[in-house]
């Protein structure tokens, strides 16, 4: 259903059932805050999409630690004993010279002996490993807190623009109905109905797929609401302004402060025209504030780093677990890879916020405002018909 509400979302970061990207509602909270959470959420973690993205290397971690639990516990004395009968025989050093096929084969098959005779079990120390482990749950603890402190900016910029879309369609009814600003109020009703989707379009420009079928690749085409909102004539002319294409947004504030400019000239109040090229710049910051968070990550080298260092700790956490746990370090493995993994994802999934948040549902709901406040005000933006 969110989906088909908002299809610019990227269907790989977007779980089955609530999730960030809707508009909660009081019901969904209850549900939220449940304490029947534990049991659900635990029952469907095979249907969770941060599980269904890691389990891949979380099962090949695991695998590296069944390997090495194996080595410990049944390789081992296998390969000790092989070894010490290979010293030992003598017509052991001419077979394994045969099975070599190479030059100086004596030699060879002796080396082969005394480090198969000298094989042991690969432990290293758990206090060691522990004091790294705090370490790394410092990086991914500032990684997580950073993508969220993104996801938080981001909702805040997108509230702010139904705030200002609102606020502004009510100061509309101040522009004097005068034939210098003929058609100004609907123009700048069109403009605040229709602003949101082309921040959703300047936000969601495409994602590309190898398999051009993939439903994972979008890109958001605001014509149609344009259209809907404004009629066929006058968003064609909008999306073909100069800079459009790269940047409607910009665009169409430059357009509504056209429209305010004829509206002052009119005789709109000094102080209402401030007000409201005041909102329209603020969608523009709104709109600036989005392209930075999509065009900026977290530094690529924090996030290499987090990376790296979460490898080689869970590749080497079977060698700290063996001494204590042997063949339960394998489920322990599992389980501690997926916990690390799993905030490591939940910081990457929300890094890049516009991918999971409600963008399309929140320019629906300014549309929706904007058309109530146009007939309460009598503005005359929309024709009754059209009304909603």
């Amino acid at each position: 259903d969110d989906l088909l509400e908002d299809p610019g979302l990227n269907q790989l970061l977007v779980s089955t059932g609530s999730s960030i990207s809707q508009l909660f509602t009081q019901d969904m909270w209850e549900r939220h805050r449940g304490v029947s959470r534990y049991w659900r959420h635990l029952a469907t973690i095979t249907k969770s999409t941060v599980f269904n993205r890691i389990v891949e290397p979380v099962l090949l971690i695991a695998t590296w630690a069944a390997f090495w639990c194996l080595w410990n516990g049944h390789l081992v004395p296998v390969v000790q004993a092989f070894g010490e009968a290979t010293l030992e025989a003598s017509n052991g050093v001419a077979i394994m010279e045969r099975l070599a096929g190479v030059a100086g084969g004596v030699k060879f098959t002796h080396a082969i002996a005394v480090l198969a005779a000298a094989a042991a079990p690969v432990s290293v120390p758990a206090t060691a490993h522990s004091l790294a482990g705090t370490a790394l749950g410092l990086v991914l603890v500032f990684r997580t807190n950073g993508s969220s402190a993104r996801l938080n900016e981001a909702r805040v910029l997108l509230g702010n623009m139904v705030r200002v879309v609102r606020d502004l369609v009510r100061l509309l009814q101040y522009v004097p109905d005068d034939r210098r600003c003929e058609g100004v109020k609907k123009r700048l009703v069109g403009y605040a109905a229709s602003v949101g989707y082309a921040i959703e379009a300047h936000m969601r420009k495409g994602r590309t797929r190898v398999d051009p079928d993939d439903p994972t690749a979008f890109k958001v085409d605001p014509s149609r609401y344009l259209i809907r909102i404004m009629g066929e004539e006058e968003a064609t002319r909008v999306v073909n302004l100069p800079g459009a294409s790269h940047n409607l947004p910009m665009v169409m504030n430059a357009e509504a402060s056209k429209e305010l400019r004829k509206a002052l000239k009119a005789g709109m109040p000094h102080m209402i025209h401030r007000e409201c090229e005041e909102m329209v710049g603020e969608i523009g910051k709104i709109s600036g504030g989005a392209e930075r968070i999509i065009s900026t990550p977290i530094p690529l080298s924090y996030t290499r780093h987090t990376s790296r260092s979460l490898m080689i700790w869970l590749l080497t956490l079977p060698f700290a677990l063996w001494e204590t746990f042997h063949w339960a370090t394998v489920p322990a493995v599992f389980a501690l890879t997926y916990l690390t993994m799993g905030l490591d994802e939940i910081g990457i999934q929300i890094e890049e916020p516009f991918s999971v948040l409600p963008v399309k549902p929140l320019a629906d709901v300014c549309e929706r405002d904007v058309r109530a406040l146009d007939q309460l005000l009598e503005l005359g933006g929309f024709p009754p018909e059209s009304r909603k």
